[in-house]
């Protein structure tokens, strides 16, 4: 009985110790350790309640300022950081405006906002804004616009009914589970492991963040003079480089924006497996085929479309169309005649090349109409786009970094903004201010 409570009091007394000792590393209670033991809130001061952390330059630009347009997530709002003049936006503007006022600043970030909420935002705020050049902070989870397959973290220490008390009561507890969640290998795929598999080239994630990103490139592009897309690395940045070297190849080359039978409208005719929407012998005319309403800034572009013939006709027999403003304007319209088509049941590529002269034009779709005469059959409409937006990879200036805010949180610290203003402002520094207006397109 002696020994066994010699031991308990050792343990005891030890464990004790473990929590003054930790008590005594850990004082600021959180307030100064992100994510840290303590349950206080991070220390930040506030430039605007808890809404903005930088400056939001709205209206008429004074004569010879260059406007900027700084979009982003946790990483720009300066999660991690406690002075917001700490964050990269603010040290930016200092920066560019060493040699007297030539920039201002309009901030537009906010902790959790992926590609789907940057559109929102870009889409209400950009005419007002008027930017000369849009920089957009991407890191890998910005395409998570569905997170079903998100790794749940489920450990089984934390079923524990008296986990949450401890935790936030006991900080040697908080170490102890911080420590096992990190060492204790999971049952379920990693975070990076999830990013490779649900976001991969061809997969339905990728996908939907590639043309919700074309969309959000299309106001960009199409109100300001350049655009940057800064590419900020997971840690260590030997993980999810697939995804961002893709990334980084979508924001400079483009992709083909591709509707498949399955995603078109058609007034009439039917979808007939997964290959083509079709009409037969006897149908009367009318929209078989429409795409879904897509952005695009002002430009030249060529649809194609795939169109087989199904039943001899004369003369024409369908009728391509780009349409914007909820179909009342045609930006280009073509006729395919029976004759084009090299035989019956040989599908055919019908180019319509078409115009955007607004900025943005918001709810462009292509339409393939049915004029009556034989039987026709549509399959995928496709437009290529070109970007052409400037990409700036911090995974060279920030390899040998310690970028984490603290122990327990991977957000950037004020040093790593530091790099990362440095970094930007060469980028913009690189060429000539832009003048007003949007930029030219190919």
């Amino acid at each position: 009985m002696f020994r066994i409570l010699s031991v308990a009091l050792s343990v005891a007394v030890t464990l004790a110790l473990c929590e003054v000792a930790l008590r005594v590393a850990f004082r600021d209670g959180g307030r100064s350790t992100l994510g840290g033991p303590g349950g206080r809130e991070f220390e930040y001061t506030y430039s605007d309640g808890k809404s903005a952390r930088g400056p939001m330059a709205t209206g008429p630009k004074a004569p010879g300022v260059t406007r900027l347009m700084v979009m982003g997530d946790s990483i720009t709002w300066g999660q991690g950081v406690r002075d917001w003049e700490q964050t990269y936006p603010v040290r930016l503007l200092h920066a560019l405006n060493a040699g007297g006022p030539r920039y201002d600043l309009a901030v537009f970030a906010y902790p959790g906002k992926e590609i789907d909420n940057h559109l929102v935002t870009i889409a209400k705020s950009i005419a007002e804004v008027s930017p000369d050049i849009v920089v957009y902070q991407w890191f890998s989870n910005d395409v998570e616009i569905s997170k079903d397959g998100r790794p749940r973290n489920r450990r089984a220490w934390r079923n524990w009914r008296l986990h949450d008390t401890l935790r936030s009561w006991s900080y040697l507890y908080f170490i102890l589970d911080f420590t096992l969640d990190r060492v204790v290998p999971g049952t379920e795929r990693s975070y990076a492991q999830y990013l490779d598999d649900d976001f991969g080239p061809g997969t339905r994630g990728w996908t939907t963040f590639a043309r919700t990103f074309h969309d959000w490139a299309a106001h960009a592009t199409g109100y300001a003079q350049r655009t940057i897309v800064m590419l900020y690395p997971i840690v260590p940045v030997t993980q999810v480089v697939d995804l961002r070297h893709r990334m980084a190849a979508l924001a400079s080359d483009g992709q083909v924006l591709s509707a498949l039978p399955g995603e078109l409208a058609h007034e009439i005719g039917d979808l007939v497996g997964s290959d083509a929407v079709s009409v037969k012998v006897g149908a009367g005319p009318g929209a078989l085929a429409t795409t879904p309403r897509r952005a695009f800034a002002h430009g030249d572009y060529t649809a194609t479309f795939q169109v087989r013939l199904d039943a001899a006709a004369v003369g024409a027999v369908a009728r391509v169309r780009a349409v914007a403003n909820n179909g009342q304007t045609t930006l280009a319209s073509l006729d395919v005649d029976a004759a084009a088509f090299p035989s019956v049941g040989a599908w055919h590529t019908v180019a319509l090349p078409f115009t955007v002269t607004d900025r943005v034009a918001e709810d462009v779709k292509l339409v393939v109409d049915f004029l009556g005469q034989g039987a026709l059959s549509v399959g995928h409409i496709d437009v290529p786009v070109t970007y052409g937006i400037e990409v700036l990879d911090l995974a060279t200036p920030l390899e040998h970094v310690n970028t984490a805010a603290s122990l327990f949180d991977a957000h950037p610290n004020a040093a790593t903004h530091a790099i990362m203003s440095d970094a930007l402002a060469a980028q913009i520094l690189s060429r000539p201010a832009p003048s007003s207006g949007p930029a030219a397109r190919p």
